[in-house]
Order: C-alpha cells, then structure tokens, then sequence
C-alpha cells in the first residue's frame, strides 16, 4: 500500500560542500557546481503519533531514509509533472522528545522558481509519499484496516493507534513533495491522478484512503467492506447452489431409480406374504408403513424375512428331481437371488 504524511518543516538553505557535489553527481550527467544548485534540508517524517493517530516505527521510518537517495522532490504530489528536485542525502536522527526523525537533503536548480518561495518560508510544509506493508490496531493489535476499531477513538480508555508494521523490505520512499497544508486535523497531501498502488493519505481521522500493497483498486473500508463481504458471500452462495444443483439434476435418474426398486421390493414382500397366510400379509404391510423414510436396507430385511417364510411353506424341489405337475406351484423369479426356482407343494 502507499501513503503520504504532511508534516512542518521549516527549510534550511546550505552551501554546498564537496560532499554534497559528489552525492549530487551520481544523479547527474554532467559535473555540478556549486553555483549549478540550491540545498534545501527538511524534517521529512517522524516516529511521533500524528494528528492522524498513526505512527511509523523506528525500523520502517529508517528503511524510508535508506531508500530516499535518488528520489524525486515534487509539488503536492503531482506525479504526472516533472520533478523540481531530487534528494540525495537522508539520515535518521534522534529528537529532543525521544522521537526520531528523517532529516532529508535535497537540491533544486539555481533557478528554480521555487527557491524564493523557500528562502521566503513560504513553501514550509513537506509530504513524503511511500509503500508500506500493513498498519497494525494498537487496541486489538489485528490488521487495522481489517478491525472493528477507529484511529483516534478511545476503547476502554485506550485511545486506538493505527502503527505501520509488516515486512520492513516491503517499505520504500517513492517521492517527496512541498505541500500547502502541514499535518493537522483536517489537512491533507493533495490528491492527485496517481499511476495503479499509489493513494492519497488524509491527515484527517477516518480519512485514509488505504491500498493493499501493488494493488490497483482501494481495499474498502467500513460500509464498502460489508458490502464486499456480502457480494463475495453471495456469488461464494451462488457458486454452491449451482454445484447442487448440478449434483441433483445428475442424480434424478439414480433416485427414480431406487424409488423403483424399493417399490418392486415391497410388492414382492407382500406377494409372498399374501401366498404364507391373511395375516402374513397384513402383518407384512404393516412393518412396511412403519418405514417412514426410505430406508433400503429395512425394506430387504423385510423382503427377506417374507421369502423365507414363503420359502418354509413352499420349499423349493431339490435339485434334478422331476416336477410333479399336478401339485407344482409357479416358478417365480426371486429379484435378491437372481434365479428361478420350482417349488413343490
């Protein structure tokens, strides 16, 4: 994701020094002067909580310093227009307070119409634009743009900070730029038409606009975010219901099927029982409408249980003796068994 925080710096003027020459020339293609360029240095970004309840940690805010050199300077982050000028130098210092903070050097053309309004201290407030990995909830310590919690806001008297973290190699400087407004409430870097993964960071509470790192289209937030949770639960819905229904319309023909072999099962129960006895058969029918839902393996003890008494009255003729015609009963056919006997009364 990518971020811009404003901050007050008041810009320093410096003559160059061999040093400085030395580092502006790797940028260069021709040798530089002292006379070629203005030095300008400025408190680009900080570890203090700003106005926006956010806070760059020591390890993410030395890896913006080291990846700083060779940056563009820019106005109000207007990456469509060409630089005014580039940094060369940046070094992480401790504060007063405790803090630390990025001191950044940087050089403009002699003739930069900009000069003026720096040496005025007009052009004061500065906006360092980055990749970031992630921002963490210091209430719930969760992925803030993932949690329930808002920066700034006090949950059981702990005051809610959203604290950038992840894989430090992920974090980069991508430009710095002179800004109207520095970082108070209500203040903002200025938006911009930006090329895909990059966004506009409003200093204002609830007004950070976050993208997933490299990602072309913002990661909603609040409202946006039920409203793609919902629409990924539904299509995630849709998706099933139709494998369902793919899955039931496959099966149909199975389950006629079944039905009709459960049914044929029944029949041929109640056929032998009828053939034992009156009450064979009632009593037959009777554990048949106890089975309330298809259950097949019921139904063939059932089946079973009427062939064998079936198969007590009428035993079948052991096998290669003549019929006897004038006491024979029908040769069925048993559906379980597969093959027809002749029974013998």
């Amino acid at each position: 994701m990518n971020f811009r925080k404003t901050f007050e710096a008041p810009q320093v003027a410096e003559t160059p020094t061999t040093s400085d020459l030395e580092a502006i020339r790797k940028y260069a293609l021709r040798d530089v002067t002292a006379e070629d360029v203005f030095l300008g240095k400025m408190a680009l970004a900080n570890t203090a909580v700003d106005r926006s309840h956010e806070r760059i940690p020591l390890p993410y805010l030395r890896r913006f310093a080291e990846t700083l050199p060779g940056k563009p300077v820019m106005t109000g982050h207007d990456l469509g227009s060409l630089p005014v000028g580039r940094f060369y130098e940046a070094d992480v210092i401790p504060r007063a307070d405790g803090e630390h903070e990025i001191i950044a050097r940087y050089y403009l053309p002699a003739d930069s119409p900009l000069r003026k309004s720096v040496d005025l201290g007009i052009a004061s407030g500065v906006s360092i634009q980055g990749r970031a990995d992630s921002r963490t909830c210091s209430v719930c310590a969760k992925t803030y743009d993932r949690c329930p919690h808002d920066a700034g806001k006090e949950y059981d008297g702990q005051r809610c900070i959203a604290e950038w973290g992840g894989d430090v190699e992920r974090y980069e400087s991508v430009e710095g730029s002179f800004v109207a407004t520095p970082c108070q409430y209500g203040a903002q870097a200025l938006a911009c038409s930006l090329p895909a993964g990059y966004v506009a960071k409003s200093a204002a509470p609830g007004g950070a606009q976050i993208l997933d790192y490299g990602a072309a289209d913002p990661a909603p937030q609040g409202a946006d975010m039920e409203l793609k949770e919902a629409l990924e639960k539904i299509t995630s819905l849709e998706t099933e219901i139709a494998a369902l229904k793919k899955s039931h319309e496959e099966s149909e023909p199975l389950v006629a099927a079944g039905k009709e072999y459960l049914d044929f099962l029944k029949e041929e129960a109640l056929t032998k029982a009828g053939a034992v006895s009156e009450a064979d058969k009632a009593q037959t029918e009777a554990f048949l409408k106890s089975v309330e839902t298809p259950n097949l393996t019921l139904i063939k003890t059932i089946h079973k249980a009427a062939w064998g008494r079936f198969n007590e009255k009428f035993p079948p003729a052991p096998m290669g003796q003549p019929r006897e015609e004038t006491q024979q009963t029908p040769a069925p056919f048993d559906p379980v068994a597969g093959s027809p006997f002749r029974r013998s009364a």
